[in-house]
């Protein structure tokens, strides 16, 4: 395969909260657009809220953006009931219940 190819997948994700999937992106270090139904970060990558497929190029995993969609996931639940996170490590938080 020559070198000036590129190669895409496209991924069945289901239904994620955009908002969410954008403060993962930006997270990551991305700079997410949204333009409609579309929010992309990349050369030719995006995903599609009213389908669920993300497309990606090679730079980055599914897994990468589970993990960090589940990382914002955690933060705005620990918001909503009040935890404080600290984070630990990589992807490992502790939630403190606050007073």
């Amino acid at each position: 395969m020559p070198c000036h190819t590129r190669q895409y997948a496209s991924v069945d994700l289901g239904k994620l909260d955009p908002d969410l999937l954008m403060k993962a992106l930006t997270e990551m270090g991305l700079k997410p657009v949204r333009n409609g139904d579309i929010i992309g970060f990349g050369l030719k990558e995006y995903y599609n809220i009213s389908t669920g497929k993300l497309m990606l190029g090679l730079r980055y995993s599914v897994n990468e953006i589970k993990r960090a969609y589940s990382a914002e996931i955690v933060k705005t639940q620990a918001k909503r009931f009040g935890w404080q996170i600290k984070k630990t490590a990589e992807n490992k938080y502790v939630a403190i219940k606050g007073r």
